[in-house]
């Protein structure tokens, strides 16, 4: 099957499972419309300072029969970056949510097949030229978080943040494993998984 690691890195285990049979899709909200558009003034500014840069670009790791697609909002030859729409006051978990998200896709981009990322289908949709960039996997992840400041996210060990990975996808069986898993991880993944990986601002 195939799995989006956006989802595994922040939705429960219960509610995964919910949309996976039920064929619904979550509502899009307006702060994922205003991080969406804020994340194309971000790369807009990079495309106009001169530098080279890719939007939107998808790469894949197989784990086993299963795949799990993960997008990267910024690629750079020398960096990738996650973007996040932040001004003022924000919350302590989305902080951690976001650096989290930064540690397992930097895992993934460690451990996927070749060195290759494409432009997100959902990108194509609307209208997008197709890139593929062959990429330098060891260059070093940011979170762009608004205002707040840039945080470069250094992975320590990324076996264990994709052993979480899958260990969720394994609990994904039914309602039970699902809430199982739950239990154990919900609210908890940061603080869990927090000796994996490492952050700084710059």
């Amino acid at each position: 099957m195939n799995f989006s690691a956006s989802d595994l890195c922040k939705r429960s285990c219960a509610q995964i499972l919910y949309f996976m049979r039920s064929g619904n899709k979550p509502a899009v909200t307006e702060r994922m419309m205003s991080g969406c558009d804020y994340q194309a003034n971000v790369y807009d500014d990079i495309i106009q300072s001169g530098e080279t840069a890719a939007d939107e670009m998808q790469g894949v790791y197989r784990c086993g029969e299963d795949n799990i697609y993960f997008c990267i909002d910024i690629v750079k030859p020398n960096a990738f970056i996650e973007v996040k729409s932040v001004f003022g006051d924000y919350e302590s978990w989305y902080f951690e949510s976001s650096l989290l998200q930064c540690a397992v896709y930097k895992s993934l981009l460690m451990h996927m097949e070749g060195n290759t990322l494409k432009t997100a289908r959902f990108r194509l949709n609307e209208g997008a030229e197709e890139q593929t960039l062959t990429v330098d996997v060891t260059q070093p992840y940011y979170l762009k978080f608004g205002n707040v400041g840039t945080f470069e996210v250094k992975v320590k060990n990324s076996e264990e943040i994709l052993n979480f990975l899958k260990k969720k996808i394994e609990a994904l069986t039914d309602y039970t494993s699902a809430r199982s898993f739950d239990e154990q991880w919900k609210h908890k993944e940061f603080s869990l998984l927090r000796k994996y990986f490492e952050y700084s601002k710059i």
